[in-house]
């Protein structure tokens, strides 16, 4: 009677090694415009995740592979106010991409029979969106200096699809109106940062 209520363990492998290696690019440049006022750019990545599974896992009604990548191109404007003090702003205009894919139980639907029968659900969707940065650098001396900085939330709204690979014994359910390839959206809010740093010159 209890595991009649509680349903009955799903199969599987544990999954191998999920994690993923990526290649997270950083590239900046910056040019004096003038006594104390300088300009730069930068690119990077400052968000992203990389997870896939086996398939067959005993998870993997829950995720097959995650993935998120971003990419921000941040303009900025800096001043040196005084020996002590230099200020600094800019914009990010950053992408955002997402993919997620899933098994489906189409045993358990179909037929009241758990991971007997999988379908693949896979989300891709991507963004642009704005924000913005402020940081500030004191240097009470020639060795020591003190930086702080300030990244803005960004929100996303990924737009995109929803794919469905369902396997030729279950072609029935896509003919009824299920489980067939339609466009969606979600919302992506990016957490907003800050960092303090500390410079210390310790000998030539």
């Amino acid at each position: 009677a209890l595991q009649a209520a509680l349903g009955d363990a799903t199969g599987g492998n544990d999954g191998g090694d999920a994690g993923v290696n990526a290649f997270l690019p950083n590239v900046y440049y910056v040019t004096s415009l003038s006594d104390g006022l300088s300009a730069g750019i930068g690119l990077d990545a400052p968000y992203g995740l990389a997870v896939e599974y086996d398939d067959g896992w005993v998870g993997r009604y829950h995720a097959l592979k995650t993935e998120l990548r971003t990419l921000n191109i941040n303009p900025s404007l800096a001043m040196r106010i005084s020996d002590l003090l230099s200020v600094g702003a800019g914009v990010s205009y950053q992408y955002a991409d997402a993919e997620m894919t899933s098994a489906i139980d189409l045993g358990n639907i179909l037929a009241g029979m758990p991971g007997a029968l999988d379908a693949e659900g896979k989300l891709t969707g991507d963004d642009w969106a704005w924000g913005w940065n402020v940081g500030v650098l004191l240097t009470p001396t020639e060795s020591t200096r003190v930086g702080l900085s300030y990244r803005s939330e960004i929100k996303h709204e990924l737009e995109g699809d929803a794919e469905f690979e369902v396997p030729a014994p279950a072609a029935a359910i896509q003919a009824a109106g299920l489980f067939v390839d339609t466009s969606g959206k979600a919302e992506l809010n990016l957490p907003d940062t800050a960092a303090l740093g500390v410079y210390q010159r310790v000998g030539d």
